[in-house]
C-alpha cells in the first residue's frame, strides 16, 4: 500500500477513531536533542502507523514481522500521537503523549539523568533471590522510586535483557531475541516510565550476545544478529537513519554526554593486550577525543556500558579496568585526559558492575557505578582487582 493511498484512506469515509478505552500500542521516546525525539511504537499485529504532533506527521511505516512490529520515526516535537490503520482498514488514534523533555544547550538550568542497568527479568522473577512483593507483576519496583524523582532522562547503561538467562534456555534466534524485549517493555511500571520520560540506550554483553561477548566464535546469537536487534528495538534511529550508536549530546550550556558503543568494534577479548588492542575501535576513539577536546561544557560525562576505573571481577578480561583486557586503551586515554587538562571536567558512569560505587584513579578521573537495578542481581562475594595493581 502506497502512503497516497493510506492518506487517501485517512480522509475517506472509511475513516473511524477508535475509542480511548481500547488497548494501546506500546510508546515511547527517546535520543532528544534541543527540537526532537525518536518516537518508537510497538504492535502485536501488522498495521500501518504514523505519529502526529499538531500540524507535522511522519510518513507511513508498515509494522509487520520484517521489523518485529516496531515503528519509529524522529518528529521536531515534544508531544505526539500515533495513528495506525489495522487490516480492516479502520484508522486509530493513541491518548498524546507528552510533553517530554528536549536538550536545551543554551540554558543553564539544572538536568536530571536517572541511569539504569542490570534489569535482569530472569532473577526477579525466577532466581532463587527472586522478588517475593504482591506487586511483582508490576516490574521492578526501583522504577516506581525513579518515576517519582521525574527526572529529565533515562540512560539505560546496558544488560537491558539478557539474551542468556536462564542458562538452560538463552535466547538464540531472532524472535527468542525479540520475545527477551517484548517481556521487558511489558512490564508496567517499565511501560509507564517509558511513556514519561525520553530515554538514551547503551547495550552491553547480555543484550549484545551473552556473558563477556565480543564479535568472535559461531556461539548463537552471532554479533551481527545482535547489533540489528538491538537497533530493531530501542528508539535510537528513526525510521531511514544510518550511522553508529555512538554519539554525544549537548543538554544544557553546563552538560555534555558521551554514549559509547562497547561491542561492534572491539577487538578480540583473548587478544593480548597492547597498543593494537581496541575495544572502542579506531573511529570511535578518534571521535570520542575530538569531540571532548572541542567541547566547552563545564561537565562532560562520558556513559559506559563497562567500566575504565573499577574494581571488577579478577577473573575478567573484557574491559578498560581488566588488568589483561583492554587496560592499555583505557590507561592511554586516561593519560590524554591529563595531557589536555580534562581531568577535573570529564566524569564517567558506567554500567556491567552489580555493585554501586565511586572510584578515582591516580591519574585523578572519577567514575561512578550505576549497580544492579534489582537486588536479587547485586554481587558482593568477588574478588576484585584494579586499585592493587595501579601504579
Amino acid at each position: 500500500m502506497d502512503e497516497g493511498r493510506l492518506m487517501s484512506l485517512s480522509l475517506s469515509i472509511l475513516l473511524s477513531v477508535a475509542l480511548r478505552g481500547e488497548s494501546q500500542p506500546q510508546i515511547m521516546a527517546g535520543e532528544p536533542d534541543d527540537k526532537s525525539l525518536v518516537f518508537q511504537a510497538r504492535f502485536e499485529e501488522p498495521v500501518w502507523a504514523r505519529f502526529v504532533s499538531d500540524d507535522i506527521g511522519s510518513p507511513w511505516m508498515k509494522a509487520s514481522d520484517r521489523n518485529g512490529f516496531v515503528v519509529k520515526s524522529r518528529l521536531s516535537s515534544n508531544r505526539v500521537k500515533l495513528e495506525w490503520l489495522d487490516e480492516s482498514g479502520q484508522l486509530h488514534e493513541s491518548r498524546e503523549h507528552g510533553p517530554y523533555s528536549l536538550a536545551k544547550p543554551d540554558s543553564s538550568s539544572d538536568v536530571s539523568i536517572a541511569v539504569i542497568n542490570g534489569m535482569n527479568y530472569h532473577r526477579f522473577f525466577d532466581g532463587p533471590k527472586a522478588y517475593k512483593g504482591r506487586d511483582r507483576s508490576q516490574g521492578y519496583p526501583a522504577l516506581e522510586a525513579i518515576a517519582r524523582q521525574e527526572p529529565n532522562f533515562l540512560a539505560f547503561m546496558g544488560d537491558n535483557v539478557y539474551y542468556d538467562h536462564p542458562s538452560s534456555s538463552p535466547a538464540k534466534t531472532r524472535e527468542e531475541l525479540r520475545d527477551k524485549w517484548k517481556e521487558q517493555f511489558e512490564l508496567p511500571r517499565l511501560s509507564s516510565l517509558l511513556q514519561q520520560i525520553p530515554a538514551f540506550w547503551i547495550k552491553d554483553d547480555h543484550d549484545f550476545r551473552f556473558n563477556d561477548s565480543d564479535l568472535t566464535g559461531q556461539r548463537p546469537p552471532l554479533s551481527d544478529l545482535g547489533i540489528e536487534v538491538f537497533r530493531e528495538q530501542v528508539p535510537i534511529l528513526g525510521q531511514g537513519e544510518s550511522g553508529p550508536t555512538y554519539r554525544t549530546r549537548r543538554l544544557s550550556n553546563n552538560l555534555q554526554i558521551w554514549l559509547i558503543e562497547g561491542r561492534d568494534y572491539r577487538s578480540p577479548n583473548s587478544m593480548t593486550d597492547g597498543p593494537d588492542k581496541t575495544l572502542w575501535g579506531s573511529d570511535q576513539r578518534r571521535w570520542l577525543r575530538e569531540t571532548l577536546k572541542s567541547s566547552d561544557a563545564r561537565w562532560k560525562i562520558i556513559l559506559s556500558p563497562t567500566p575504565m576505573v573499577g574494581p571488577d571481577d579478577a577473573y575478567k578480561k573484557d574491559n578498560h579496568a581488566n588488568i589483561g583486557g583492554f587496560n592499555h586503551e583505557g590507561e592511554e586515554f586516561f593519560s590524554w585526559l591529563v595531557d589536555q587538562g580534562l581531568t577535573d571536567e570529564v566524569l564517567l558512569v558506567c554500567g556491567d558492575r552489580h555493585w554501586q560505587y565511586h572510584s578515582i584513579h591516580p591519574k585523578g578521573i572519577r567514575e561512578f557505578s550505576a549497580g544492579a537495578l534489582i537486588d536479587a542481581a547485586i554481587s558482593w562475594s568477588r574478588q576484585w582487582t584494579r586499585a592493587a595493581d595501579w601504579s
